[in-house]
């Protein structure tokens, strides 16, 4: 038995395109987070030593836009009073500092910068507080 064996021509256009992931990597890198420039707070008596217990002010709830950080961070809760996931009253835990990305632009230039945010120890699990005047002490 005699078999011929039938060569194809390849078609146009198949070549597969290998693409970095590079690209990728550095896109979920970029911090969303744009900088926020830590508010004055006014209260010598408010204790930051890991440990310590505080109170919420306000209303509050985890925010929408993550970014990279490593917690999510807390917001002013919009809706009725007293009905956010974090009410009024609700007592926090101090958790200490971490170091984490944030956007700035500075004259027509968007540059990444290390800041440092503080933590706490909230009952949806460990959150960043931008704005540490929403917080009061017991």
């Amino acid at each position: 038995m005699w078999c011929q064996k039938s060569y194809r021509k390849k078609a146009r256009g198949t070549d597969i395109e290998w693409k970095s992931q590079d690209a990728s990597i550095i896109a979920k890198s970029v911090p969303a987070a744009k900088y926020r420039k830590p508010k004055v707070f006014l209260d010598p008596m408010f204790d930051l030593t890991v440990g310590a217990a505080v109170m919420t002010k306000r209303d509050l709830m985890l925010g929408l836009d993550r970014g990279i950080y490593p917690f999510a961070p807390l917001e002013l809760f919009k809706g009725a009073r007293g009905t956010g996931p974090i009410p009024i009253g609700t007592l926090l835990v101090y958790a200490g500092m971490i170091r984490t990305t944030e956007r700035k632009k500075l004259k027509g230039k968007v540059f990444n910068v290390k800041v440092m945010k503080h933590t706490f120890i909230t009952p949806v699990g460990r959150c960043i507080v931008h704005d540490i005047n929403v917080l009061q002490s017991l």
